[in-house]
């Protein structure tokens, strides 16, 4: 049973979903983890690191959950 419980939990981080940032350049920023947005930031955590890009700057974003949301600057 514990060989199985620990095989079980060396495939979770293979169905994990971490985030991506489209910024307007078309550049990915991959394994990402959206903390907060405002209205000229987007906080994000990436390898354990805990990092900033101006709302400008980003053309969509690909949630953790799966949402995609497109950013409109006017």
């Amino acid at each position: 049973m514990r060989k199985f419980i620990t095989l079980l939990l060396g495939f979770i981080p293979m169905f994990s979903f971490a985030g991506i940032i489209m910024t307007s350049s078309n550049e990915r920023i991959e394994d990402v983890t959206i903390t907060s947005e405002t209205d000229s930031a987007i906080v994000y955590i990436q390898d354990g690191v805990e990092k900033s890009i101006a709302i400008e700057q980003v053309s969509a974003i690909l949630y953790d959950n799966g949402t995609y949301r497109e950013l409109q600057h006017h």
